[in-house]
């Protein structure tokens, strides 16, 4: 990620906006690093992404998760397959949930961009099927999972 997302941080340095609080929490300045990983809204919504691709320990900052992402994220297996659709899906679906409610003032839930990407996901993994077992299982732990899991 080269750091051009149009936040408002940057915005606020800019002179474009008054304001630089996340949309979502209202409590810290929106930059990269809040907006994707240290703001309440956006953590809840990738820990749940990566429970359903068996990714199971703690988020840390976004340089670390795009490297982590980056080494475990490598092949044409599909587990390195379903890790790159949801790291890409999630970015984009948290990305338009904020426009959303920047540029339409609807108030969005956890729950409204979840569904959004579960429904991505399982659309791109549907495209991709393969009848492995690990195939299989994933793809029913997508269609299985509620936030509430």
């Amino acid at each position: 990620m080269k750091q051009r997302l149009k936040i408002r941080h940057k915005l606020k340095k800019w002179g474009c906006i008054d304001f630089d609080t996340c949309v979502f929490c209202n409590s810290n300045v929106e930059d990269i690093e809040h907006l994707f990983f240290n703001c309440s809204f956006s953590r809840v919504v990738f820990q749940k992404v990566m429970k359903n691709c068996l990714i199971n320990r703690e988020m840390e900052s976004w340089r670390r998760e795009v490297s982590w992402f980056s080494k475990k994220a490598i092949g044409k297996n599909i587990l390195a397959r379903l890790r790159r659709i949801a790291l890409a899906c999630t970015v984009y679906n948290i990305w338009k949930a904020r426009n959303w409610m920047i540029f339409c003032n609807e108030v969005l839930t956890v729950e409204d961009v979840y569904r959004w990407i579960r429904q991505e996901v399982l659309m791109k993994m549907y495209m991709r099927r393969c009848n492995s077992s690990l195939f299989l299982r994933l793809y029913q732990n997508w269609q299985s999972c509620s936030l509430s899991d």
